[in-house]
């Protein structure tokens, strides 16, 4: 089978897998960045199984944010924020 990808070495242990299209992944499904060029190229050989079934999605590659606030938490506290500087804080739950 034609390698459809390429891995590099970023900095320090950290390695990467680049695909056509300008596509660069560093972690696998379980989002664990590649600990070594053996982790990089078993990712890579199931992303070519993957692309020639035509169920390969790079989001599914790709590393989740991680937080412990939800977005709510965050828009309260930006709504919070807007109405202490417009000065129209309001007195309901706060």
């Amino acid at each position: 089978m034609p390698s459809l990808g390429r891995i590099y070495k970023e900095k320090g242990n950290r390695w990467l897998i680049r695909l056509p299209g300008g596509i660069r992944l560093f972690c696998d499904k379980q989002h664990r960045t590649f600990y070594s060029r053996q982790h990089a190229e078993w990712t890579l050989h199931q992303i070519q199984a993957e692309i020639e079934n035509g169920t390969f999605d790079e989001t599914f590659y790709q590393k989740k944010k991680k937080s412990i606030r939800s977005f709510s938490v965050y828009a309260e506290d930006w709504l919070d924020t807007c109405e202490l500087r417009a000065g129209c804080k309001t007195s309901y739950g706060h």
